[in-house]
């Protein structure tokens, strides 16, 4: 028989933090281990890697300028260096060969002197550079400041010297930058006096003999200033500071390495976690649960935790239409049939909540149910008829159970003793109790749980599968091959907890029990109500 017109509107997906934490949860022990192992070994690779000291040495930027009218009048004095070219200086090959130099002439010994100058000209042929930085704070307008040479080495010493040579390289250097306008003059001024000598060795006449002694006593008093200028030139650098040997290596950093590594880890782990959990196929709307090939029986509403409890929302709140349409689905694919089991594929899906609504609902109904709190593992319907105003003062003691009559209107609760796992035990009782009810409806735990919901499902009449939104297609898809294996009936699914934007459930986007849209009109559809099979009543 065909059943029409159950509610699938949806609204806004907001995130599901529970699932979140279901994701995490589940992956947590994966990824933490993962990231412990991966901090582990890191610890270990770092532990053995060899020491390396950091030490530094300062150079200063200043103003250019010899202020001599000799020099001023001969050549332009050299200007301060822009921060680029002190770089690229400190790269080049003068630069490097007058730094070899000055590691040679150290008190390193042999071997450490050896191996640093194969570093160095190693790092020179690939072009990286690690073993000298330069780092500077120098005013971009004036050009001046303070240059940081920082040296990396395998031992204290090495580090000191390699920064002290490096730093005595750089100013050997612009000392010659500067120098070279004052070698020029010199040049410049013995061409000159060479001329003039060639000139008075050709005997000129005796009034150019005497203007060209006078030339030349010029140029030879001017060449003796340049060449004393020599002697004390300076460049635009200056040290002001030495390394010092370092006593603690900057690396490696077992503990560091390893803290970073686990931390990369555990975030990309639980990043990876929720990427694949979203690339799984979940059960999302009723048309994808249809097409698992079992008959869709009804639509609950994602429902807030409120004071009442679920059973004040099936009576009047916004589940009371949405349990309804389940009521009378479930009537005609379960006629003729009273002992049913309500479970889920996994914990969480809301097997305990359905189970209250629906007998709930059949309890409006005027038919009398007989819920049965079967879940030994996580109990939940005598807290659910508690919570919703249920009379417990009426009780008999079964065997194995406990039976409470009219926790609400038409409805009574069997509670199993926690020791009683026993499905054929419980078959019997149920068997004997259901003469007396309409329905019973057995609360079970997950079919991939627990093997007792499968034993105890073969020996009813049928089960009803409680599929959460958002559960995984193939682990729903699993649990009801399970259950047609162990040759149990699966009478239907129940979507539950499905966002909706409107609380006139079961009105819009209806779909029939085989999945086919049924094609609502504009207005209201009009609903088409199976009779429920006759209420039996209470002896």
């Amino acid at each position: 028989m065909r059943v029409t017109h159950i509610d699938t509107s949806a609204g806004p997906k907001d995130i599901d933090v529970k699932h979140l934490i279901s994701v995490f949860r589940r992956s947590a022990l994966i990824v933490l281990g993962i990231s412990l192992l991966g901090g582990g070994l890191t610890y270990l690779a770092s532990s053995l890697r060899p020491a390396e000291y950091e030490t530094s040495t300062s150079v200063a930027a200043l103003s250019g300028g010899a202020g001599n009218n000799v020099v001023s009048s001969t050549l332009v004095t050299a200007p301060p260096l822009p921060q680029s070219v002190v770089q690229n200086a400190l790269r080049s090959p003068k630069v490097l060969d007058l730094t070899v130099s000055e590691v040679k002439r150290s008190a390193l010994g042999d071997a450490l002197k050896t191996q640093l100058v194969t570093e160095l000209r190693a790092e020179a042929a690939s072009g990286r550079y690690n073993l000298v930085r330069l780092f500077a704070n120098i005013d971009p307008q004036q050009q001046t400041g303070l240059y940081e040479l920082r040296s990396h080495a395998r031992s204290p010493q090495a580090a000191q010297v390699l920064a002290d040579a490096s730093a005595t390289a750089l100013l050997v250097w612009d000392q010659d930058r500067a120098a070279q306008s004052i070698t020029r003059a010199q040049q410049t001024l013995r061409q000159q006096l060479l001329n003039v000598d060639t000139r008075l060795a050709a005997r000129p006449d005796p009034l150019e003999q005497r203007s060209l002694l006078t030339t030349r006593a010029d140029t030879q008093e001017k060449l003796g200033q340049v060449s004393a200028l020599l002697t004390a030139v300076g460049g635009t650098l200056s040290l002001v500071s030495q390394a010092q040997r370092p006593t603690i290596p900057v690396s490696p950093n077992p503990a560091r390495d390893a803290a970073l590594v686990f931390a990369a880890l555990l975030f990309f782990g639980a990043l990876g976690a929720l990427v694949l959990d979203a690339t799984r196929k979940r059960v999302s709307t009723v048309a994808e649960l249809a097409l698992l090939g079992t008959p869709l029986l009804g639509v609950l509403p994602l429902v807030g935790r409120t004071s009442a409890g679920v059973v004040a929302e099936a009576r009047s709140g916004p589940m009371y239409e949405s349990v309804g349409f389940m009521r009378v689905n479930l009537a005609s694919v379960a006629a003729g049939k009273s002992r049913i089991v309500v479970s889920s594929a996994q914990p969480g899906d809301g097997k305990s909540t359905a189970t209250a609504a629906l007998a709930q609902s059949m309890a409006l109904s005027g038919q009398r149910v007989l819920v049965v709190d079967a879940d030994l593992y996580r109990p939940t319907q005598l807290k659910v008829w508690q919570s919703a105003g249920g009379q417990f003062s009426a009780s008999v003691t079964r065997s194995g159970a406990t039976l409470y009559t009219d926790v609400v209107r038409y409805v009574d609760l069997l509670v199993p003793d926690k020791s009683s796992n026993d499905p054929a035990h419980l078959s019997a009782l149920i068997d004997d109790l259901a003469r007396h009810y309409a329905l019973v409806l057995i609360d079970t735990p997950p079919i991939l749980v627990a093997a007792s919901t499968l034993e105890l499902s073969v020996r009813v009449d049928g089960v009803l599968l409680v599929v959460a939104a958002g559960s995984e297609i193939e682990v729903v898809r699993r649990a009801m091959e399970n259950a047609r294996v162990a040759g149990s009936r699966i009478l239907g699914a129940v979507l539950n907890k499905a966002p909706v934007s409107s609380t006139e459930y079961g009105y819009h986007n209806a779909y029939n029990l085989n999945g086919i849209d049924a094609a609502p009109s504009a207005s209201k559809t009009r609903i088409t109500r199976i009779e429920p099979p006759k209420t039996v009543g209470k002896a």
